[in-house]
């Protein structure tokens, strides 16, 4: 799902379906049950607000045209600490 820049401010994301979601500058002021099990699926390096006690997960790979790197499955492919290097 494409949620570049989207205000989910108050949105209860319990049980949602994050998986290779595109957070970029996504809003969550004030999200309700958000965990960090769901976070961790999408791509998310930059966000505004985010809840206390969860972290960003690790950046996804973008090819040439500024699109996720995926696996076969269609999960997004996170950087490596030595690639950021």
């Amino acid at each position: 799902a494409n949620l570049l820049e989207a205000n989910l401010s108050g949105a209860d994301l319990q049980g949602a379906n994050l998986s290779g979601a595109d957070l970029q500058g996504a809003n969550l002021k004030d999200v309700k049950n958000l965990i960090q099990e769901q976070l961790n699926q999408t791509c998310a390096e930059h966000v505004e607000n985010l809840p206390e006690g969860l972290l960003l997960p690790p950046p996804c790979k973008r090819n040439e045209y500024d699109r996720f790197v995926r696996d076969e499955d269609g999960n997004p492919i996170r950087i490596t600490e030595e690639e950021m290097e």
